[in-house]
């Protein structure tokens, strides 16, 4: 069983070689009960990126925010992730909220 317990919907900027891109994405933290849960779920389809342990994975797509509460602003300068010779810089303004 997979628990979505968090959810992060971030905008912001990166930078790339000198070209500054804009972005939006949302993240999902999740809890597995156990590794053969995370074996036999896998990543969801959209998946673009997650982290060594699988707790967190990252989601290129919309989220309805109207319907939520409890919502933690915040703004950050990340070195979000680093693949092979691509270093993505950004400033983020995610909105964090319990599921």
């Amino acid at each position: 069983t997979i628990t979505i317990t968090q959810a992060e919907l971030g905008f912001g900027v990166y930078q790339r070689n000198n070209n500054v891109t804009p972005y939006a994405n949302i993240t999902f933290r999740k809890d597995l009960d156990s590794d053969e849960d995370a074996a036999a779920g896998g990543l969801p389809a959209g998946v673009i990126a997650h982290s060594d342990d699988d707790t967190e994975v990252e989601f290129v797509i919309g989220a309805d925010i109207a319907t939520l509460e409890n919502i933690d602003i915040s703004l950050s300068f990340n070195k979000l992730f680093s693949r092979d010779d691509f270093d993505k810089w950004g400033l983020d303004l995610s909105l964090r909220m319990p599921l």
